[in-house]
């Protein structure tokens, strides 16, 4: 069974500092990704330089990972694991 990780964090994150978080990343175990959501901060909002929300990004991150990760094909509806 793989075991991967994703690590998906606002690069205006008030409670999980990038330091942080990037020290935790660098100790788990491969496979692992980390991707920053620019300008979102911890609930994925926006920040007052640029405001509106950024789920939708953290959202195409998300199945983007699972897809290359997991080989997952399908819709958004009916989605496949390949095995």
């Amino acid at each position: 069974m793989l075991c991967a990780q994703l690590f998906i964090s606002g690069d205006h994150d008030e409670f999980g500092p990038r330091e942080l978080l990037t020290a935790v990343c660098q100790r788990a175990p491969e496979p692992k990704r980390l991707i920053w959501i620019a300008s979102a901060d911890h609930f994925f909002q926006g920040t007052t330089e640029s405001p509106g929300a950024k789920l939708s990004r953290m959202q195409a991150e998300m199945r983007l990972w699972l897809r290359e990760t997991f080989a997952l094909v399908g819709t958004a509806n009916q989605p496949v694991l390949r095995i």
